[in-house]
């Protein structure tokens, strides 16, 4: 049985790399309360984290990537 509540935080939140590299801050604001906001041991970054490894910055929450920049489209 887990004791903490369900819509506790990320302990990683506040400083994760991730963030950063969103250029469409809707889509992050979408990972930020699936992942980020509740349910955070889902998270692959989290985990990666948690084995004391450094996710890199481009890994999302859901296992995906998001591509380099030089292969983003222009805004």
């Amino acid at each position: 049985m887990n004791d903490r509540p369900e819509r506790e935080s990320c302990p990683n939140a506040k400083r994760c790399p991730m963030f950063a590299e969103f250029q469409n801050r809707a889509a992050l604001r979408v990972f930020q309360h699936q992942y980020c906001n509740s349910r955070f041991e889902r998270c692959e970054r989290y985990k990666l984290a948690s084995q004391g490894k450094m996710p890199d910055g481009r890994l999302l929450p859901d296992g995906d990537w998001l591509p380099q920049r030089s292969e983003r489209p222009p805004t």
